[in-house]
């Protein structure tokens, strides 16, 4: 875990968090869902809500930093997920229209369905690549087992099983609350960007994990 995140947890005192996971530096923390305010301030006594909230954009700040597009540009090549199969855009196609739509909004109306629905985009054509990719093909029930069953044959052998579990739990969160609804959805700049910094934490911490040898 970043050593400025556990300063700031240590500093909390006795405030109740939600377990984060990470990777010994070979993936980034995505899991700042389990130390949002919305689930964490009805566990603990209102005199710290303060603190909790203050805590918590702290440490978002800090994961903000751990997360950038030359990084995620990099991973998509390792893993030739900026090849394009049957007329279809490749993963890099779509993450680079959703980070290039984010920074040059073409409207003000309707931003969101110009980023955040590529970026859902690039992050199922990467699941479906992954999948195809799997030694043993075995079929899956949900979004949640993909992710488990690609972490379980084509993790890195020093990744724990309980990070994947944590990624693929993080991907379920990030496509009902950030990315289905992102069609109708008419949210403010700031929202907008933390959507787009959880999907590319999510796309860091999941590929970092995985093993691109063994998906050749």
């Amino acid at each position: 875990m970043n050593n400025e995140i556990v300063k700031i947890l240590v500093q909390s005192n006795n405030i109740n968090f939600y377990p984060v996971y990470s990777t010994s530096g070979t993936a980034s923390i995505s899991f700042m869902d389990s130390l949002n305010p919305t689930f964490v301030l009805p566990l603990n006594d209102p005199s710290k809500h303060e603190v909790i909230i203050s805590k918590y954009h702290e440490v978002e700040n800090i994961t903000q930093r751990d997360v950038n597009e030359k990084d995620i540009i990099n991973l998509l090549i390792e893993f030739g997920f900026d090849k394009s199969l049957k007329e279809r855009k490749s993963a890099l196609e779509h993450f680079k229209i959703a980070i290039s739509a984010f920074k040059k909004p073409i409207s003000d109306d309707n931003p969101v369905s110009t980023s955040l629905i590529p970026m859902r985009e690039c992050i199922k054509t990467i699941i479906d690549g992954l999948l195809k990719c799997r030694p043993v093909q075995v079929k899956t029930r949900n979004e949640y087992n993909k992710i488990i069953s690609i972490g379980e044959q084509l993790k890195k052998d020093t990744i724990p099983k309980e990070l994947i579990a944590s990624i693929a739990n993080k991907w379920t969160i990030i496509l009902d609350r950030y990315l289905s609804t992102a069609k109708e959805a008419k949210i403010s700049r700031d929202e907008w960007n933390h959507r787009i910094i959880q999907s590319m934490l999510f796309l860091k911490s999941f590929l970092s994990a995985l093993d691109s040898k063994k998906c050749n």
